[in-house]
């Protein structure tokens, strides 16, 4: 399985989603090959540019923003990647799972309702390369120039040249001439001041012209061909591939062994960038869709988009939803981590205190943003729906949770409608910080444009905050218990807002019933259905 990392303060949806699924598989009797990106600094490839840690109205605020950036600045420490997730990551390693799953699962036996899974394991096979999820051309680029730099610095310019050349990975006949040649261009780059543009979709679908789109393309093809190092030491069943940066890799490995491909669509192109989708991009989309024996869609929303956009034959696409972390799952989860130091807030309106914390309680209510700054997002419609419920309930603030290209616009567009008091931006926030916000939030919004799935409002649901998603979202389709709207109605979701606000039983049915209809989904359920399809595939 070509996964990404869920282990780290930095992980993406796609992180969670793939490393989720594939622990799900070992409690089925799978033996799961996990082969992730990662970066050579240890770190997952963050573009800075989306860690703002910027705020309006840094005084004034009250005790909400006070516990807020008493967050964002316990953020900002450096800390190792998650307690109980073992060691830095190293060749080979391997991660036993001692969680429970039900009886009759594939490769258990025993007796009674639940037994242990003994020594199965997610092997994690990390290689050295600068990508991560949902990055742009643009993005690569200044994390290659990051990394360049501090390797100058840890060794020297000469030193650094030389390793930054294959990332400490490249031999004498591979791909290193081709990144020695980058690398000469980004430094050259970096220090003329030039900065590469995002692509943009042409009338035929070309790639617009772009300085940069070519080198985040040779990162995936040295990737494949890592990949297919892996592969050749290696017996496998099935290949499986989690969006267009592993596809290259996934293709080459399934043809060299002949096997199945299974590939993995979280999100496409199309949603994350809509307008401006780069050509290229969809173009590897295209490619791997077509080339599968299955394309799994993480929603029928996702499915309707394949078909119509990308020429998926609709019997080959299969809908297998995502699923919330449990707290015994680990990664994400409130029992990951031992119980944070209470801040000096506690919950607001009727929610109870952090843990650990007194029962004291504030007058502001708090509704919640959680997601990157992106025009996908939704996050302009957030602040107009801000403005309307501010015009008949005083005392809210409205926090966005999060870093992306639109935070400073954003800032902007607060103090132009006059509710910058009102508005809080935390920057990125790790995933301890995220429980606290949760913890502290009265109501959650997710008004995204485009949302193939939405796994963070699962996520609200498990923490007991009521939840108002958008209509054009995967998980609308799956979702009872909560409030739903059209991410353009900014006065419809304002209504929604208020009505969670002063209605104390709307409110704590949505949390109730939501929690229970959220326990519901289960990374074993989507699991079992993959299963199924593995065997299908192998047994033709």
């Amino acid at each position: 399985m070509l996964g990404w990392d869920a282990r780290t303060d930095h992980a993406s949806g796609a992180g969670v989603a793939s490393y989720g699924l594939a622990k799900a598989l070992v409690g089925h009797g799978v033996d799961v090959l996990y082969v992730l990106p990662r970066p050579a600094s240890g770190k997952a490839a963050v573009p800075q540019a989306s860690v703002e840690r910027k705020t309006i109205a840094a005084v004034g605020i009250g005790e909400v923003q006070r516990a807020l950036m008493a967050a964002v600045e316990h953020a900002a420490e450096e800390e190792a990647c998650d307690e109980g997730a073992g060691k830095e990551m190293g060749e080979g390693v391997e991660m036993l799972l001692p969680y429970t799953v039900p009886e009759g699962s594939r490769g258990v036996s025993g007796e009674g309702a639940e037994v242990r899974v003994v020594r199965r394991s997610v092997e994690l096979r990390p290689l050295d390369v600068l990508l991560s999820p949902y990055l742009t051309a643009r993005q690569y680029h200044q994390v290659y120039l990051e990394h360049v730099e501090q390797m100058r610095v840890a060794a020297g310019a000469e030193a650094a040249y030389g390793a930054a050349a294959g990332h400490g990975v490249a031999k004498a006949g591979t791909t290193s001439g081709v990144v020695e040649r980058w690398a000469e261009r980004a430094i050259a780059a970096g220090a003329s001041g030039e900065v590469g543009q995002p692509a943009r979709v042409t009338e035929a679908g070309e790639s617009a012209k772009s300085n940069y789109i070519d080198d985040l393309f040779e990162e995936t093809k040295r990737y494949a061909q890592l990949a297919m190092g892996i592969g050749r030491k290696e017996k496998f069943s099935v290949v499986h591939a989690h969006d267009w940066m592993t596809f290259e890799a996934a293709m080459a490995v399934a043809e060299e062994h002949g096997v199945p491909l299974v590939v993995q669509m979280h999100s496409t192109e199309l949603d994350r960038a809509g307008g401006n989708a780069n050509g290229a991009i969809m173009g590897v989309e295209h490619e791997g869709m077509h080339g599968a024996d299955v394309v799994i869609a993480v929603s029928y929303l996702m499915k309707t988009q394949l078909i119509e956009k990308y020429g998926v034959d609709p019997q080959k696409i299969q809908v297998v939803y995502s699923a919330a972390a449990q707290a015994t799952e680990g990664v994400g989860s409130a029992g990951s981590h031992p119980p944070t130091p209470p801040t000096a807030i506690a919950g607001s309106g009727e929610r109870g205190a952090l843990q650990g914390g007194s029962e004291k309680r504030h007058a502001d209510r708090v509704v919640l943003f959680l997601g990157r700054l992106t025009e996908q997002k939704g996050p302009d419609y957030f602040l107009q729906a801000a403005r309307k419920v501010l015009e008949v309930e005083k005392r809210v603030k409205f926090v966005l949770a999060g870093g992306g290209e639109m935070a400073e616009a954003l800032m902007g567009s607060a103090e132009e409608m006059g509710i910058a008091r009102h508005v809080v931006f935390t920057g990125f926030l790790k995933k301890r910080e995220v429980e606290k916000v949760l913890q502290v939030a009265d109501v959650y919004v997710m008004p995204s444009l485009s949302e193939p799935f939405g796994l963070a409002s699962l996520e609200a649901m498990n923490h007991d905050v009521p939840v108002i998603i958008s209509k054009q979202s995967g998980v609308a389709e799956l979702l009872r218990h909560v409030l739903k709207v059209d991410f353009w109605d900014t006065q419809d979701l304002a209504n929604k807002i208020v009505a969670v606000l002063r209605h104390p039983s709307l409110g704590q049915t949505l949390r109730e019933e939501g929690k229970s209809e959220v326990r519901l989904l289960t990374w074993e359920d989507s699991a079992r259905r993959v299963c199924d399809m593995y065997e299908g595939l192998t047994a033709r």
